[in-house]
């Protein structure tokens, strides 16, 4: 550790233009407002902390969705369009619908929670 700090003291004595000074300065201080913030990746906020227990993130990226418990996550390729409730069937269209006869159509597949 000690070589750490030496290494940067080294660093900053050296003659450097004010402009290089600032970005290192604000790419330290950018550095520590996240570290400070806690800031977490969008897959991991998606169901807050306060969801009710075994609620699941459905879907990735920036459509990511927070399913409560008893249900599946009726997706249309990456998208996530609706939480479908058991019993009822997933189609992947990403649409829920209920099942008549007790089968799902083509398509479609049964919740089971």
């Amino acid at each position: 550790m000690n070589d750490f700090f030496d290494n940067v003291s080294r660093i900053l004595a050296t003659p450097m233009p004010r402009r290089k000074a600032m970005k290192l300065f604000g790419g330290a201080l950018a550095a520590a407002v996240v570290a400070v913030a806690g800031i977490q990746p969008l897959s991991a906020a998606a169901c807050p902390k306060n969801a009710v227990a075994g609620s699941k993130n459905c879907g990735s990226g920036s459509t990511i969705r927070c399913c409560p418990p008893g249900t599946c996550c009726a997706t249309n390729g990456s998208n996530v369009s609706a939480c479908c409730p058991t019993g009822t069937c997933v189609c992947n269209n990403g649409t829920c619908s209920a099942s008549t006869t007790g089968a799902c159509a083509q398509g479609c597949k049964k919740c089971s929670g």
